[in-house]
């Protein structure tokens, strides 16, 4: 290989470093987004005052979105 190519490889494997943070970055921001939206009294009050199996459910659901957001 030549060094033209070298340098053309070099600089598609930072383009594609630089796209694949770009969207783990996203993904960061979005459940970030998420995570602020929750309204802790709200959940104070799911804790405190609904069933503990409705509650258990509800929360686990919150949480599994958050794990699984894309």
């Amino acid at each position: 290989m030549d060094m033209d190519m070298i340098e053309i490889l070099e600089m598609m494997e930072e383009k594609y470093m630089e796209i694949e943070f770009n969207d783990w970055l996203d993904k960061v921001q979005k459940r970030e987004d998420f995570i602020n939206r929750i309204d802790l009294e709200e959940i104070d009050c799911i804790t405190n005052y609904w069933k503990p199996t409705e509650a258990v459910r509800y929360l686990s659901r919150l949480i599994n979105t958050i794990v699984t957001m894309k």
